[in-house]
């Protein structure tokens, strides 16, 4: 599949360059953000509400300034390998598309010591 090995090869550029150059450690739990726009602000609270329910920790909604668009910032603690970063950039994809959210933005990481 074209767009997998697209996005696997994009994650796999990420990840290296995240270690390369952050010092991010992939090992350890981390703090995921994952970012959507969408032109009504309703909709992506309807969809937040959605993705709270697969254990999601909302973020914010704030408009964007370049754009009549919202961006809804939602987080999780999570561990990720390249496959598994690359099934959950397919999988809130396909939730976007499913809501008819107009994008799923991408998404970054912090690292977070869990106490």
């Amino acid at each position: 599949m074209v767009m997998l090995s697209l996005i696997s090869k994009e994650v796999e550029d990420f990840f290296n360059n995240a270690v390369s150059i952050d010092r991010i450690d992939f090992s350890k739990d981390l703090s995921w953000g994952y970012y959507f726009s969408h032109f009504e602000k309703t909709n992506l609270e309807i969809f937040k509400n959605v993705l709270l329910k697969e254990g999601y920790t909302f973020a914010e909604i704030v408009k964007e300034d370049e754009s009549d668009k919202y961006l809804l910032h939602l987080e999780k603690i999570e561990k990720h390998t390249i496959d598994t970063l690359t099934k959950r950039d397919l999988q809130l994809n396909g939730y976007a598309r499913r809501f008819n959210i107009d994008s799923y933005e991408g998404f970054d990481v912090y690292s977070y010591d869990i106490i």
